[in-house]
């Protein structure tokens, strides 16, 4: 029973960070508690539960998914448990969401934006993730293997993952 208490916990908020985010007297109340509760973090892992990781999956995607990559990124990449999580859910190693193969590329997406935003390379540094990361991104670019070629399109996810896993590898962020 307490997993269903706490499923319909998630959706409530879900709904009224949704509401507080798209407005503009109270996103930034709204942006204090998602850091305060380490909403992000709280997310991730929860992707990993049996009973909670699909209301834990539409929080993400609907609130955390929502808010400037670099507010994202400061919650996740400061975090280890967190960095690591997001690792696995993108390799699906213990992600427990229904839509497996969807949620591996949202979550393969956030990873390559945070690189593209230079902050991923310090996190994986200071965390001592490299290997991780590595296989994060070799995993999400096998996705969608076959079924576009990466020079079609920008925003695929092979040239996201293509893209982060040279960043990475080079180790350039924004210092």
């Amino acid at each position: 029973q307490l997993p269903t208490v706490k499923s319909y916990l998630m959706e409530g908020l879900t709904k009224s960070l949704k509401q507080a985010i798209s407005s503009l007297d109270s996103k930034p109340a709204a942006e204090r508690l998602i850091e305060r509760l380490k909403l992000p973090r709280t997310c991730l892992v929860l992707c990993r539960s049996e009973k909670l990781a699909e209301p834990a999956f539409r929080l993400f995607e609907d609130v955390v998914l929502s808010l400037p990559i670099e507010f994202v990124g400061d919650l996740i990449l400061c975090d280890r448990i967190a960095l690591v999580s997001l690792f696995d859910l993108v390799t699906g190693n213990a992600n427990k969401i229904p839509d497996l193969e969807y949620s591996k590329q949202t979550f393969a997406k956030l990873l390559g934006n945070l690189a593209k935003a230079g902050l991923l390379p310090k996190a994986v540094s200071n965390f001592g993730v490299r290997s991780h990361v590595i296989a994060a991104l070799s995993t999400a670019m096998l996705l969608n293997e076959g079924e576009e070629n990466i020079d079609d399109n920008d925003d695929s996810i092979q040239r996201i993952c293509l893209e982060s896993l040279a960043i990475v590898l080079c180790g350039k962020d924004n210092d």
